[in-house]
């Protein structure tokens, strides 16, 4: 890796070429080699997508969707990010990434507004993720290309009914997946 790669990963900058339609993706995680194999799987998933990486725990604005990290060397931030993103950015689409992480805790992260939980370990078992991303990226796309009529309130209603149907999935679900 270059120095510029790091540069550009670590400081998640904002682009000028961002004036399009496309939505905007950023992973938060302290592991660039987990971050870079989330981004080409997220790439793969949502082609249309552009996908930046941070490896601090910081929260830069203007993305449709943020990944986020639980453990930033062997702290716990994913609370804090959390709630600095929906200050910065409150209809944002919030997707825990983990391989580890507690009820308690994921208990916490959705009771605080994150919208999804991505297992980083067994990506293609993440489908009621994906789902919810998809979902909410077509509400985005439709937004942004003009072709939709209503407000972000209305986004928030849409997401807070995909959560709602994502949650009722969750709790259904056997717990290896």
């Amino acid at each position: 890796m270059n120095m510029n790669e790091q540069t550009q990963e670590k400081a998640a900058p904002v682009r000028a070429d961002r004036q399009g339609n496309h939505p905007r993706m950023l992973i938060l995680d302290d592991d660039p080699i987990v971050a870079r194999m989330m981004r080409v799987h997220l790439l793969n998933a949502f082609p249309e997508a552009e996908v930046d990486i941070c490896l601090e725990a910081m929260v830069p604005p203007e993305y449709d969707i943020y990944f986020l990290d639980n453990d930033f060397n062997g702290r716990l931030m994913g609370l804090r990010l959390l709630r600095n993103i929906r200050q910065i950015s409150p209809h944002a689409l919030v997707v825990a990434l983990s391989n580890t992480l507690d009820m308690e805790t994921m208990e916490q992260l959705m009771n605080g507004g994150c919208n999804a939980v991505y297992n980083k370990r067994y990506p293609e078992r993440s489908r009621d993720a994906r789902d919810v991303i998809r979902n909410y990226l077509d509400i985005v796309k439709k937004l942004k290309s003009g072709r939709a009529s209503g407000k972000i309130t209305d986004v928030a209603r849409s997401l807070k009914q995909l959560v709602s149907e994502m949650n009722k999935r969750l709790d259904q679900a056997p717990a290896s997946a």
